[in-house]
C-alpha cells in the first residue's frame, strides 16, 4: 500500500487513505469505482465480474484490516469494517452526487472512531488530538 508509510500511527496511516481517496475524486478523469460500477451495472447475470469486483474489495478491507491489527487495536475487525463503510461511502458519494469533498467528511469522521492513543504522534511525546 504506497499510501502508508510503516513508521507512521495508525491514525495517519489510516487517514492518509482518506488523502489519497481525495486526490483522486479531484482528478478530471474521476468516475467512481469501476468495480462498484462493473458489480452494479452486471450484477448476477455476470457472476465473474461480480467476483472480481468483491474480490478487488476484499483486498481492500484486508489492507484496513492488517493496520489496525498490527496497531494492535483490541476489536481490529470491527474499525476495519467502519472503514471501509466511510471508503466505499465516499467513492460513491463524490461520484454519484458530485461530492468531491466526500473524502475530506468521511476523514473526519473515521478520526473520531480512531483510540486516542493512536491519534498521538508516535515517539514525540506530543498527545495532541489530530
Amino acid at each position: 500500500m504506497s499510501y502508508t508509510r510503516p513508521q507512521a500511527s495508525l491514525a495517519e496511516n489510516l487517514l492518509s487513505l482518506f488523502e489519497a481517496l481525495n486526490d483522486w475524486f479531484h482528478e478530471a478523469a474521476f468516475r467512481g469505482c469501476a468495480f462498484i460500477n462493473a458489480a452494479g451495472e452486471f450484477g448476477d447475470s455476470h457472476p465473474d465480474v461480480f467476483q472480481i469486483s468483491r474480490e478487488h474489495k476484499e483486498l481492500i478491507y484486508r489492507d484496513v484490516l492488517r493496520l489496525c491489527v498490527e496497531a494492535g487495536i483490541p476489536d481490529a475487525e470491527t474499525l476495519a469494517r467502519r472503514m471501509m463503510i466511510l471508503i466505499e461511502g465516499a467513492i460513491v458519494r463524490a461520484y454519484l452526487n458530485d461530492d468531491r469533498e466526500a473524502a475530506v467528511c468521511a476523514k473526519e469522521v473515521a478520526a473520531k472512531l480512531l483510540p486516542v492513543d493512536n491519534l498521538c504522534e508516535q515517539g514525540s511525546g506530543d498527545h495532541r488530538r489530530r
